[in-house]
């Protein structure tokens, strides 16, 4: 071994020894989000779901190659008081309805028809019975069906897609099964399979509500990058179309309330249906974007910043010709 040689290991093996092994504060921080609710805690929130469809039927038979556009935007504002808690976990949620409708744009028309939802101005109470199974309890009349409560359920649906253990940013998971149904519900279809990827990518501290509240501290959250397949049949006949959706976004959870605090998706929805009738067949497609917005408060969404009166000084501007 030449001296060169030999100088640049005793170097090398000294550089090495002169490293110091990392301190806690280098490690990377761990964070625990599964959610947190305490008896008689409160939130509000507001949820969209906005779908616009192109219709395509075909009937080679006949001809009949014939697109038409459709659209639906489905609106929900409440309140939650928990009512319930079991194992640490919430049991029961009393959910009052400020508002529950949707808006409706049928194929060949213009314009939106807004259809209010059975829910609408409505006091549920939402829980799991002795067995685990989903219950839902309505006051006052009229009464309502297991269809107009067939969504209802006492947490928000994208906490499934919450890890079950503690992550690190940069960790990743994925969701299917069980888990899946429960972040998606029925709305996509019966029985839907697929997954979700999800991967924790940052924690940030922001204000939520610059408009309402402009001075407001910033909030820490953790902010879950999550990428959604989904397919399911729309019915219990091999004949009812499938449902195929492909959404990406983000969870926002709040580190301070431990509660997911807002819900962004958007992406693609396509449906696919063929009927026959007698030799004729008929192919019905539709496809088109859909999203997502959830937002939740606690306990209460803040109230809009007074304006300022008018100044009865100022010359009332001109009116337009």
């Amino acid at each position: 071994m030449s001296a060169r040689v030999g100088l640049m290991l005793c170097l090398l093996a000294c550089l090495a020894l002169a490293q110091e092994p990392p301190t806690p504060q280098q490690k990377q921080e761990v964070f625990d989000l599964s959610p947190h609710y305490t008896l008689g805690g409160e939130l509000e929130g507001e949820a969209t779901l906005n779908l616009d469809l192109t219709v395509r039927m075909q009937v080679a038979a006949k001809n009949i190659d014939h697109r038409t556009l459709q659209a639906q935007e489905i609106v929900r504002r409440f309140r939650d008081t928990v009512a319930g808690v079991k194992g640490g976990k919430i049991a029961a949620v009393k959910r009052v309805y400020a508002e529950a409708y949707e808006r409706q744009r049928m194929p060949g028309s213009r314009d939106y028809e807004r259809l209010e939802s059975p829910l609408h101005k409505r006091t549920l109470t939402i829980g799991l019975d002795s067995d685990g199974k989903r219950e839902v309890s309505a006051e006052g009349e009229p009464a309502l069906s297991a269809r107009d409560t067939q969504h209802e359920v006492h947490t928000e649906r994208y906490e499934a897609a919450l890890p079950t253990e503690p992550v690190s940013v940069g960790d990743t998971w994925t969701v299917t099964g069980d888990r899946l149904r429960r972040a998606v519900g029925n709305g996509f279809g019966k029985e839907p399979v697929g997954q979700i990827t999800c991967r924790f990518v940052e924690v940030k501290e922001e204000n939520l509500d610059p408009e309402l509240v402009p001075d407001a501290e910033p909030q820490r959250y953790a902010i879950v990058q999550v990428d959604l397949e989904t397919k399911a049949r729309m019915g219990a006949r091999d004949e009812d179309p499938d449902m195929t959706c492909h959404l990406t976004g983000e969870l926002w959870f709040s580190l301070a309330e431990r509660k997911l605090a807002k819900v962004e998706l958007q992406g693609m929805a396509h449906v696919r249906s063929v009927e026959r009738e007698g030799d004729v067949e008929v192919k019905i497609t539709a496809t088109g974007p859909l999203k997502i917005n959830k937002r939740f408060w606690f306990p209460r969404k803040p109230e809009p910043p007074e304006q300022p009166p008018a100044d009865p000084g100022l010359p009332t501007p001109p009116e337009r010709r």
